[in-house]
């Protein structure tokens, strides 16, 4: 009866229903006994009762198909031609009605019978609820020919019970019945879940990309990461080796102090040190904007000298970049010439002004330190200066095609490199 009840216990409960309407009808005989008894047409009341009620209901299945205690329908009443065909015809057709409906059912079930259908048993007694109203209809229509009226009985009870466990668990499921949606219904909730599958599917597209892009991110970021480490340990090996080698020429040159050799190398360690403060705040670790580089430089160097009456000026292409490594040296170059600037060019308290010039032409960068100072003096050159000059050499010798050129006169001194790049 209950929903999910498989068919055959369902089939067990209608035959129980069956038995209980049978023990009620016996029940009903002992206390309201039938004692009329018609015989052509004329019925008369017994005093007494032939049989009692249980072997009442022993006659009844004994003699189930016997016809011999009734008269044809035909002839029990009066029924005109059109009277008893109409209502004979009226009981075929709806039998034939009732007893297609079923077949299709039970060939829909058996067909999907590994589906899961929903009311399946409800479909089932539904279908034997119409079968058993049908065969009601056939033997009606029997009747007026070979009135089996005992057979016709126990159909009848059969009937009853399919259509009273029918009605059981129909009242059991009228609440999600009541409930199920219209075709317009169902489809406005289809298209609503569908909209919300395409929105929560675009936003996981969104997220997926963003996710995609994260890792992108994340794989660029390692590959900078192991460049810089790369880069770093090739740096640090270059920089030793070129601290080295600038303690070295400093140590060679004679008369020095050692205060002011420390002061000097250490200036060219700072200027190297800048190159990789911008590598830090960039987005490359292989390359460096040219003018933000010499810009920090020229910042430090009037921070070092502390002389507000010399000036220095930039006038560097933008946006010229350099790999690193020429940046090292082009700092390097740039140092010594200002320093060479400051010591050589001017007397004490004396202004003037440094120009700072670089450019890519053709595919040749040429960068220019000058002054406005006293010039080039040959004797100071030859004393102290020639250090720079060196240094100088050497840092421009590290460049692609590396030229350096020194000219000075009552203008001022001028430097210039030129290499590839």
């Amino acid at each position: 009866m209950l929903k999910g009840t498989p068919l055959k216990t369902t089939i067990i409960i209608m035959m129980v229903f069956c038995i209980i309407i049978m023990l009620s009808g016996l029940t009903l005989t002992t206390f309201y006994p039938n004692n009329t008894t018609c015989v052509g047409g004329i019925c008369s009341t017994n005093t007494e009762v032939a049989l009692t009620p249980i072997n009442q209901a022993k006659t009844f299945f004994s003699e189930l198909f016997s016809v011999s205690e009734w008269p044809k329908r035909w002839f029990c009443g009066s029924w005109a031609g059109f009277h008893g065909w109409s209502y004979i015809l009226a009981d075929l057709i709806t039998f034939i009605s009732y007893f297609g409906i079923p077949i299709f059912l039970g060939l829909f079930l058996k067909r999907h019978k590994k589906e899961k259908l929903p009311y399946r048993n409800l479909l089932w007694l539904f279908s034997f609820f119409i079968f058993f109203c049908g065969l009601t209809h056939l033997f009606d229509a029997i009747t007026f020919w070979y009135p089996m009226y005992r057979l016709l009985g126990l159909i009848k009870v059969m009937t009853a019970s399919v259509s009273f466990v029918t009605l059981i668990v129909l009242t059991y499921e009228s609440k999600e019945l009541v409930n199920l949606k219209s075709p317009k219904q169902m489809q406005e909730i289809i298209d609503h879940q569908t909209t919300e599958l395409r929105a929560v599917n675009e936003q996981l597209k969104i997220e997926i990309n963003h996710r995609n892009e994260y890792e992108e991110q994340l794989r660029d970021t390692i590959h900078q990461n192991e460049l810089l480490f790369k880069e770093l340990n090739h740096r640090v090996k270059n920089n030793l080796q070129m601290v080295a080698g600038m303690v070295r020429v400093n140590a060679m040159v004679k008369g020095m102090p050692p205060s002011e050799i420390a002061d000097r190398v250490e200036t060219r360690i700072k200027n190297m040190s800048l190159v990789h403060e911008l590598l830090l705040k960039g987005k490359s670790v292989e390359n460096v904007v040219l003018h933000a580089y010499l810009g920090e430089l020229v910042e430090t160097s009037m921070k070092v000298m502390n002389n507000p009456n010399i000036k220095i000026e930039t006038q560097i292409e933008r946006p010229l970049i350099v790999n690193t490594e020429v940046a090292i040296n082009l700092g390097l170059i740039t140092s010594e010439a200002i320093t060479n600037s400051l010591k050589y060019a001017f007397g004490d308290n004396e202004s003037g002004l440094i120009k700072i010039k670089a450019k890519r032409l053709n595919g040749i960068i040429e960068l220019e330190v000058s002054d406005n100072g006293e010039g080039f003096d040959p004797k100071k050159e030859k004393r102290a200066g020639s250090l720079g000059s060196s240094l100088m050499e050497s840092f421009t010798k590290n460049l692609q095609g590396g030229k350096l050129s020194i000219s000075s006169d009552t203008s001022g001194t001028k430097v210039k490199v030129t290499f590839s790049g």
